[in-house]
């Protein structure tokens, strides 16, 4: 599988305790995740650790680039 980037644009969301979530770490442990299948365990990932009070609305775009066919994969996951 081709290996993913990522880059952070604003993870603000804070869990019970006030720290705020990790989503260099956490991502770093989903690089084998399609699009698709990283859009819903972020998601799902960002519940559990704001114990599913997220405030605000939350968004992702996910890219996978496959640089030996020049075609991209993507998915989008919305939270309002």
């Amino acid at each position: 599988m081709p290996r993913q980037s990522f880059s952070r644009l604003g993870a603000e969301a804070r869990g019970t305790d006030g720290a705020f979530y990790p989503l260099a770490e956490r991502l770093a442990d989903w690089t084998d995740l399609t699009p698709a299948e990283l859009a819903r365990t972020l998601r799902a990932d960002l519940e559990d650790f704001t114990g599913g009070d997220l405030l605000g609305d939350a968004t992702a775009l996910v890219v996978r680039r496959n640089p030996a066919s020049g075609q991209s994969s993507m998915a989008r996951s919305t939270a309002a």
